[in-house]
């Protein structure tokens, strides 16, 4: 039974992330990479402070906790900042599905540094799933178009965004061991808030005022954010990394189909081939 909340938890996540992904893109179009960050991280941090105070307790400080707690909010603060300097420059089709592949770092890095090993049958799901996420969050003619433009097309940067983020997912789970699931993500959060501001002040950044509409685009972002975090984190106590990981980024596929519905935008074959394989490789992984 823990296997089905462990997958139920990470779908939440998947779309959470989806989500949060299409509106992020909006707010960084009109307010820069910075200041879109800012407003998602804070308005994510009250309710993570919230609900780890309320859900959690304190844990017992050590120097492994602190020292891996450090290290993946720098590693999330990275893949944020640089996931958002990408949604600045580039179009969703090149960003969102190239950061997005950092499961394949995350499994990699689980199944050695964690020993996790997972059936044939699962093993294929994940297989199946990954193919699924590229195709299904890929527009292959946008893709190919941007890819060979230029430099400019925020490429770079999502695949910075990742590295980082491919290990930061796979470093969480010691900490979320160490400290439950909601004080890890606490954690993680508040020094990633930490290594922002030092960003801001010691570059000097200049902060843009985004207007209402903005404003709450890029806090319905945060919040989403944060949803998606908190049910990752919980999935990871009840299921491998390895398994949990692909699932949770298909969140592209999510942000497709919403530019689809709200954008109009259309879903090519492979596209369509994509999301069929993500659900294949979802019921292979949940044959235990």
């Amino acid at each position: 039974m823990a296997f089905e909340i462990g997958i139920l938890l990470a779908l939440a996540t998947f779309i959470a992330w989806g989500a949060a992904d299409f509106l992020a893109k909006k707010g960084v179009d009109k307010v820069g990479a910075v200041t879109s960050l800012l407003i998602n991280q804070a308005a994510a941090l009250g309710p993570i402070l919230v609900i780890a105070l309320v859900f959690s307790p304190l844990p017992t400080l050590s120097v492994n906790l602190v020292l891996l707690a450090a290290v993946t909010g720098l590693l999330g603060f990275v893949g944020y900042f640089f996931l958002y300097k990408g949604l600045r420059k580039g179009n969703l089709s090149v960003v969102s599905p190239i950061s997005a592949s950092w499961f394949v770092i995350t499994t990699i890095v689980a199944m050695f540094l964690f020993n996790e090993t997972l059936g044939v049958t699962q093993i294929v799901g994940v297989v199946v799933v990954f193919a699924g996420v590229f195709f299904a969050s890929t527009n292959l003619s946008e893709f190919r178009r941007n890819i060979t433009k230029s430099r400019s097309n925020g490429a770079t940067e999502a695949l910075v965004a990742m590295v980082a983020w491919g290990f930061a997912f796979a470093f969480i789970k010691p900490v979320v061991d160490m400290s439950g699931p909601f004080v890890a993500l606490l954690l993680a959060r508040a020094i990633s808030f930490v290594f922002l501001f030092t960003y801001i002040g010691v570059t000097k950044t200049k902060l843009a005022a985004p207007n209402r509409r903005i404003l709450f685009i890029l806090i319905s972002a945060g919040l989403l954010d944060a949803f998606g975090y908190a049910a990752f984190n919980v999935s990871v106590t009840t299921e491998f990394v390895s398994t949990i990981s692909p699932i949770t980024a298909a969140y592209p596929a999510v942000t497709l189909l919403l530019a689809r519905v709200f954008l109009k935008e259309k879903l090519e074959q492979t596209q369509k081939i994509g999301v069929a394989s993500i659900l294949v490789g979802l019921v292979l992984m949940a044959i235990s």
